[in-house]
């Protein structure tokens, strides 16, 4: 339960190269279709809005994939699979990506055959000076004018891939809108009153980028809560158990305590008594389900490429918690046996 809940925090608040913060979409349809940069221009005019752009495809979640990739010095037979996605203006501003060396797109008239890459890009085609080189995609031969940092295209359970970006805001059927600082709500709300004006025949319909990250781990987050579900549960069945065989045990060894305590027998020492045996089938349970535990969390974490690593402390601090529930369900009983008076010890057999 803890690798899991571990595993999911560090998906959550790992740096995923693109600033989800505030984002949100919403559609291009209707006479968005043909109507984007106007549409754009108009969503700029409130100061509300930092930037605004368009895609092909959700950059966060890139399913396509292409082999069309040429570039000088290729070799003929190397087989390539890499990330396309189709964008429009002020791409790299409205996502927070970080742009390593050269430039965003300007224009249609000047980038309709001009690409920028990834940095797994520049590896794969081994460039040492990418900014300027020539290669051939989806709109032809164009040099590539920017390099951006890596960032996931795909959720973790997936290593980056190589990404050609090419500009085609006519391709493109997702705005993204960046708020400015502290003005989500006056920016939804602008973005709501343009595509009214311009698209009435469309219901308003947007979603923040989190949610859309959050889809992406939908399956995970359910497994965590499952799994919090399922350790209550066994928890609250072990605890009855273990007062169970407390009651018995005690049962069995009333005239044992009465006897003992007649003896000079402390409320500490029978309580030990009492305990002992149950605290060392708990450590039996620990060394057997330590290696099966550490096992099973090592094939879950197997599915994503970027995870946690398991820590040693995390099984410590699983060992004393059991040992401590142990521990606080046999007390009852067991301090109950040992503030009974011996003679009614004696007398109850």
């Amino acid at each position: 339960m803890t690798v899991i809940q571990q595993q999911i925090h560090y998906v959550r608040s790992k740096n995923l190269g693109i600033n989800r913060q505030d984002l949100f979409y919403t559609l291009l349809e209707g006479n968005l279709e043909t109507q984007l940069e106007p549409f754009r221009q108009e969503l700029m005019k409130s100061p509300a809005i930092g930037s605004v752009t368009s895609t092909m495809f959700n950059p966060m979640n890139i399913q396509a994939s292409s082999g069309d990739l040429s570039w000088q010095g290729k070799d003929p037979n190397q087989m390539t699979a890499v990330s396309p996605i189709m964008v429009g203006n002020d791409f790299i501003e409205t996502m927070g990506i970080k742009l390593k060396e050269g430039r965003d797109f300007r224009n249609f008239q000047v980038d309709s055959a001009s690409y920028i890459v990834n940095e797994s890009a520049v590896k794969l085609m081994g460039m040492e000076n990418p900014i300027g080189q020539e290669i051939e995609f989806w709109m032809g031969k164009g040099q590539i004018v920017g390099v951006v940092e890596d960032f996931h295209l795909k959720s973790l359970h997936e290593s980056i891939t190589p990404l050609i970006i090419c500009y085609y805001p006519e391709n493109t059927w997702m705005a993204w809108v960046k708020p400015a600082p502290g003005q989500t709500e006056a920016a939804l709300a602008h973005t709501e009153k343009v595509i009214k004006s311009m698209n009435p025949g469309y219901p308003f319909f947007y979603s923040f980028a989190d949610e859309e990250f959050e889809k992406q781990y939908r399956n995970e987050t359910l497994t965590g809560q499952l799994a919090n579900w399922f350790a209550v549960i066994a928890i609250i069945i072990s605890c009855l158990g273990l007062f169970g065989l407390a009651t018995y045990a005690t049962e069995r060894r009333t005239r044992e305590i009465g006897v003992r305590k007649i003896l000079g027998a402390s409320v500490t020492d029978i309580i030990t008594l009492l305990s002992q045996d149950f605290v060392k089938l708990v450590l039996v349970a620990i060394l057997i389900a330590t290696p099966i535990g550490w096992w099973a969390m090592n094939r879950w974490l197997e599915a994503f490429t970027y995870r946690i690593d398991i820590q040693w402390w995390t099984f410590v601090i699983a060992g004393f918690a059991a040992i401590a529930i142990a521990l606080i369900t046999v007390s009852f009983q067991a301090i109950r046996a040992a503030v009974t008076n011996p003679v009614d010890s004696l007398r109850s057999e």
